[in-house]
């Protein structure tokens, strides 16, 4: 049992290291307005942030049926946020990078973007390589 211990001990610090710390943006948001048009739930986006990864899913805005998804890791860094698409429904996005500015209003989380935008091999680009935008995302409860 003493050998076990330290073996336990190590463990348990080792993987304390691989938590990502919780971010003020985690939790699940539906999209409810964008550029100051509100939006009706027949067409919505949910956008999914815990611990370090973000998943978004797409409708159609006609029909409401799927248009896309994807997922990968954010960070949050003061105001500013950053997503990498890693996985999705289109692979000619995957490794594309983009940096957005957030607020809190209560249950409201309000993105603005984008302001850089980064290729697969790291080259900058300008925001509007994605074009501009003001999301205002409600929490789900």
């Amino acid at each position: 049992m003493k050998k076990l211990f330290p073996l336990l001990l190590l463990l348990s610090l080792n993987t304390a290291g691989f938590a990502q710390k919780k971010s003020p943006i985690d939790g699940n948001w539906i999209l409810v307005e964008k550029n100051g048009q509100k939006l009706n739930f027949q067409s919505p986006q949910f956008k999914s942030f815990n611990q370090g990864y973000y998943s978004i899913i797409i409708m159609k805005k006609e029909d409401g049926s799927f248009q896309s998804a994807y997922a990968g890791p954010f960070e949050v860094n003061g105001k500013q946020y950053f997503e990498t698409f890693k996985y999705g429904s289109n692979p000619k996005w995957f490794g594309w990078k983009g940096q957005q500015e957030w607020s809190m209003k209560g249950d409201t989380l309000i993105m603005v973007g984008h302001k850089k935008v980064w290729d697969p091999e790291g080259k900058e680009l300008p925001g509007t390589t994605w074009g501009q935008f003001v999301d205002k995302w409600v929490r789900v409860k």
